[in-house]
């Protein structure tokens, strides 16, 4: 049960969507649910004092009688406040509500996960994926360097959003939640809504024995699962649940990449670096990690330009409709969506690589010409013709 102060009344409620409405600290009003986890729920608040709207997370209530999980909750929320980095969603505030529950506010974010993405488009070449995997290194670079470890880089906590330019930037979610995770029964825990604490497919080896001693390099790993399934949709240990991925990266090498997709056998040596079990056998920095994929970028071939050729994208849930379905307005890619231009640069940060992703958008396809009409409505009368003429000699 969900404890909630409704303009000062206590309101027990069975979902966290039953919590719409609730006030929190008289200050954020919750007006939708966005997602829910194991170990937390994030809803959509609208600032009563000017704010604007934000993100708020609310532990799941089997934990806030917790105090080592409320305490390392708050102890993340507040190393992750100091984290300022263009790619690295912000972390605003941390509190409790009157009723004691605590709760983070963060910027809300308009766009799509990655998670979200692959599940919708095609893989994505080199070209398009190696400048935003730049960014997410960007996030790391900063937040290792600050002592943090995500622990928790997976596609899902990997968001693409609108930049300030008008093209499109990556934001790493969830800094710190990984400890939070282990405190409250680590990876294997069931919760109440039958949700598994952590994921398997996305911990190092060394994570997998022991989550609290990984370092740095343990991220580095994930975002090397991340790219392998950014370019080929497979997972590098294999297609099956997450727990017998978890056994495939304790006993099995990774998946060749040029068994996956031999066009990028090139890539094959990075993936055997970014994906080895010893550690000390990885890139060891998310520094040393970006320079390998800004120079093997740059030395591609310009004709592997990712060009999804399949219209227009835009990736704003539409009003009322609590999920990723698009209006044809946010299709286009208009006012407030985030969207792919023609030629949007999404790299940068302390790599200096940011070559364009180049996209065909509905803005930037030409109308039909004449000739085409004509040999469309002469394919259909000919098809019309034989139909006639088939009939005519059946009787």
């Amino acid at each position: 049960m969900v404890n909630c102060i409704i303009v000062g009344l206590m309101v027990d409620t069975d979902s966290p969507s039953q919590a719409l409405g609730a006030v929190l600290g008289g200050r954020y009003r919750l007006v939708r649910v966005l997602g829910e986890g194991g170990l937390a729920t994030v809803y959509e608040a609208e600032g009563l004092q000017g704010q604007g709207r934000r993100a708020i997370k609310l532990l799941q209530p089997q934990f806030q009688a917790q105090r080592n999980v409320v305490e390392r909750f708050y102890a993340e929320a507040r190393a992750c406040h100091a984290l300022h980095h263009p790619h690295i969603a912000r972390v605003e505030e941390f509190a409790y509500a009157e009723d004691g529950s605590p709760y983070i506010v963060m910027e809300l974010l308009v766009g799509q996960s990655l998670d979200d993405y692959l599940r919708t488009h095609p893989p994505m070449a080199p070209a398009a994926a190696g400048p935003l995997l730049l960014e997410a290194l960007a996030a790391l670079s900063v937040a290792h360097a600050a002592g943090i470890v995500h622990r928790d880089i997976k596609p899902p906590n990997l968001f693409i959003v609108q930049a300030p330019s008008g093209g499109s930037m990556l934001k790493v979610l969830d800094f710190g939640i990984a400890k939070v995770m282990d405190v409250a029964g680590g990876m294997g825990r069931k919760t109440r809504t039958g949700a598994v604490l952590g994921t398997p497919g996305y911990m190092s080896a060394e994570q997998l024995k022991d989550a609290k001693s990984c370092d740095a390099r343990s991220d580095l790993w994930s975002l090397g699962v991340v790219f392998y399934e950014m370019l080929t949709h497979r997972h590098p240990y294999g297609d099956d649940d997450q727990m017998a991925r978890a056994v495939a990266i304790l006993r099995d090498p990774p998946r060749p990449l040029y068994e996956t997709a031999p066009h990028l056998s090139a890539w094959e040596p990075f993936f055997q670096q970014a994906l080895a079990r010893d550690p000390n056998e990885r890139f060891q920095s998310a520094e040393a990690m970006g320079t390998r994929i800004r120079e093997l970028l740059q030395h591609a071939d310009a004709s592997t330009s990712w060009n999804r050729g399949d219209g227009a994208q835009g990736y704003r849930a539409a009003p009322g409709s609590g999920g990723n379905t698009l209006t044809s307005e946010q299709a286009l890619g208009l006012a407030g969506v985030n969207s792919f231009g023609p030629s949007v640069h999404a790299g940068g940060g302390p790599f200096g690589y940011a070559p364009p992703i180049e996209v065909v958008t509905a803005e930037g396809l030409e109308a039909p010409s004449v000739v085409w009409w004509a040999v469309l409505l002469l394919a259909i009368g000919s098809f019309a013709s034989g139909l006639l003429l088939g009939y005519l000699l059946a009787s």
